[in-house]
């Protein structure tokens, strides 16, 4: 009897003690309260802010949404959204000026973050924060320009 209770503690308590392995932490995200504290972290995030503009609707639909109000391009194709444009009769349901507006609001948001938490970065001078300060800035300031020059 006393055999099978060791056995059944034992049990346990090998059970137990492996909950602490499964509790791994994520190495593909990071808490958001970690991420603006040093400069690796302040990199990282403005990193995150210039990939936006890699994005389908800023690097290459942009540049066709600006010819085709401008009159330079005829839209003749199939696509009903380029055509809208072309026409200056841009309808609300028109996925490539949501698209564009989506991705517009997600770089600013991402600047407005670093805008909002660089005061707690460790580790920066000042004339080193104020280029960051002023990349943050160009950047809100690009995206709020071509949602205003899409929807003038």
């Amino acid at each position: 009897m006393k055999l099978k209770i060791i056995i059944l503690y034992s049990f346990f308590a090998l059970f137990f003690s492996a909950c602490e392995i499964l509790e791994v932490k994520p190495y593909d995200s990071i808490e958001a309260d970690e991420v603006l504290t040093t400069k690796k972290g302040l990199d990282g995030s403005l990193i995150g802010a210039y990939n936006i503009l890699q994005s389908g609707s800023i690097a290459t639909d942009l540049l066709v949404f600006a010819d085709l109000a401008a009159d330079n391009f005829i839209a003749r194709g199939s696509k009903a959204e380029y055509r809208e444009i072309s026409a200056n009769n841009i309808q609300a349901s028109n996925a490539y000026v949501e698209s564009l507006w989506n991705t517009s609001y997600e770089g600013i948001n991402l600047v407005n973050n670093i805008l909002d938490g660089i005061d707690g970065v460790e580790g920066i001078t000042e004339t080193e924060k104020q280029n960051y300060l002023a990349q943050c800035y160009f950047l809100r300031a690009f995206h709020y320009f071509n949602l205003v020059i899409v929807n003038k």
